[in-house]
């Protein structure tokens, strides 16, 4: 198995385990990138706000997706803009995660999540699609990029057919991003009142 297969074979369970270290890291140890006051509201609000942006685009993302990712090319809707809409979103979400767990690792961690492994899935997954969809996939992967949007490609038709039935599981795929906010700020706030113990300042 070559190793960018690994990646994407095993994505969620590596996701889930990397989300687990960060938690550590920001329940054990503190390390704040704003300090008290305006600044630290801001970023928790705009936080917030990317989490909030991040759900309704993997939302928007999966209604396209389901049912169809390795039987025909989706070209339309946001896979009109960007080959990679649900990472482009997730990592939105991840970015407005960091803003408000205000801890300088927890940030690091996440950029290096999305710089140094996220492509060798992105990699893998469509090798796949190229097997998958051949030369229809590899002239939709000359004409649309990969990860950044490009606005002027935009395409909405006026009639789809989504998977109803899907809808109700990616609504709650979708809403882990907005809760996470709400617990990344109580385990902060946890955290910095000192109640279970004084985390160690880096």
């Amino acid at each position: 198995m070559r190793l960018s297969q690994g990646f994407s074979h095993y994505r969620i369970l590596i996701s889930r385990v990397f989300m687990l270290g960060l938690l550590a890291l920001l329940v054990g140890t503190r390390r704040d990138i704003f300090s008290t006051g305006f600044s630290l509201r801001l970023a928790e609000d705009l936080g917030l706000l990317l989490t909030v942006i991040c759900a309704l685009g993997r939302l928007w993302s999966l209604q396209y997706l389901d049912g169809f990712k390795t039987r025909s090319l989706i070209d339309q809707g946001p896979y009109g803009l960007t080959r990679n809409p649900l990472y482009l979103f997730s990592f939105l979400g991840a970015l407005g995660l960091a803003l408000v767990a205000n801890h300088l690792g927890f940030l690091v961690g996440i950029l290096a999540a999305y710089v140094l492994y996220y492509p060798w899935v992105v990699i893998s997954e469509e090798r796949g699609l190229v097997q998958a969809l051949g030369k229809d996939y590899e002239a939709y992967r000359r004409r649309v990029p990969r990860f950044l949007p490009r606005l002027a490609l935009a395409e909405n038709p006026e009639q789809y057919t989504f998977n109803a039935r899907r809808f109700s599981k990616n609504y709650l795929d979708v809403v882990w991003f907005p809760l996470g906010w709400l617990l990344l700020r109580a385990l902060v706030d946890l955290r910095d009142s000192g109640i279970w113990f004084s985390p160690v300042t880096l």
